[in-house]
């Protein structure tokens, strides 16, 4: 069964977004120039509020100024996708982007997933936000385990808003679906609003987890179309 339990900490890099816009408000000199870009990134990096929500909460977290002139502001962490990169660009942080001269956000996981946007304002709906978190989670798994990936595996976000989080793995038994419910990922589905943790094997088997139960303890309490 693929491990999640690091894909579950994604949510954190939420917090830190919320501590990184705390710190923008912070009256400061703005001047379009690469020292003030870079000035303005360090200043950030070493903020004791981005340290201790930042990189104890977000694995590989991480400010720099890239780019021709510093130009880029480059956010890293270990898990990234485009809805968490695009829910950074407020009205507030945008305007601090566009005083410095920032010509774009940057977000990567210096890996396999990078995403750029224009500092323009951004909205991120809820179902965007849980279909992308679903694909990240789909390719990190895969860059986890690697050859051991179980055999049909893949992840979907499904239903008219997208709150069904399908597990799909081929030959999938109870015990598989059950190794699902660790505390952490439960919460982080509940947290983006799923209300459902599906685990089938896209032909006879089906189990069906209510996200909306108080506790892991019930296990998968719905078996659909048994074999």
């Amino acid at each position: 069964m693929a491990k999640i339990r690091s894909v579950a900490r994604s949510s954190a890099i939420r917090v830190a977004f919320a501590s990184l816009l705390t710190i923008c408000l912070v009256p400061c000199a703005l001047a379009q120039s690469a020292p003030a870009r870079r000035n303005f990134v360090n200043y950030l990096a070493q903020s004791t509020i981005v340290k201790s929500n930042g990189s104890k909460l977000v694995p590989a977290y991480k400010l720099s100024a890239s780019g021709p002139d510093s130009t880029l502001f480059v956010y890293h962490a270990l898990l990234m996708n485009p809805s968490i990169c695009r829910s950074l660009l407020t009205e507030r942080l945008v305007t601090r982007f566009q005083a410095l001269g920032f010509t774009k956000l940057v977000c990567t996981d210096d890996a396999d997933a990078t995403f750029t946007f224009d500092p323009v304002v951004q909205t991120v709906s809820p179902v965007e936000s849980r279909k992308d978190y679903v694909e990240m989670i789909r390719r990190s798994v895969i860059k986890q385990m690697g050859a051991r990936t179980p055999a049909g595996y893949n992840v979907s976000a499904e239903g008219p808003e997208g709150t069904s989080y399908i597990h799909h793995q081929s030959g999938v038994t109870l015990a598989d679906c059950n190794r699902l419910l660790q505390s952490r990922f439960v919460s982080s589905l509940r947290r983006y609003g799923f209300d459902r943790l599906v685990c089938t094997d896209d032909r006879t088997m089906t189990f069906v987890f209510d996200l909306k139960a108080e506790s892991t303890e019930t296990a998968f309490a719905l078996l659909e179309n048994p074999k």
